[in-house]
């Protein structure tokens, strides 16, 4: 499974939304250090539970950023975050249906995590991009 290393790349130059990202991306990590270890079903769901948790409360801060600043493109931006939350709740009704798989954890690697570093780098750049040309 992919493992995906934070950068300098990554940032997009605002404080609490780089330590959100940095923090979503290790632990994704470790969540799937832990499926590939084969924890137990209640384990994993914890785990991906907590990440969604958080995710929504990242969405959440930094849509109030986009809105602050007055990003453009904030109502696209924001559709992106909702495709991607019912995605994520899709994914842990399936395990919870189904159990893990490896099948399993090839969807959550390109639903969230592939999905993560993708739009970090495709959608929020281009708010630093706005916040650099303001």
């Amino acid at each position: 499974m992919a493992h995906y290393t934070w950068s300098a790349e990554l940032e997009i130059g605002e404080a609490t939304i780089d330590a959100q990202h940095k923090w979503l991306v290790d632990t994704y990590n470790a969540l799937m250090r832990n499926y590939n270890e084969e924890h137990g079903i209640s384990e994993l769901l914890t785990a991906l539970t907590h990440l969604y948790d958080y995710t929504e409360k990242h969405f959440n801060y930094e849509e109030s950023v986009q809105l602050n600043i007055g990003f453009p493109d904030y109502d696209r931006h924001k559709l992106l975050h909702e495709n991607f939350k019912k995605s994520a709740l899709n994914l842990v009704e399936k395990v919870k249906a189904e159990g893990p798989s490896k099948e399993y954890a090839k969807l959550l690697n390109a639903t969230i995590g592939a999905w993560l570093i993708k739009h970090v780098k495709m959608e929020d750049l281009k708010i630093k991009n706005y916040i650099r040309r303001r």
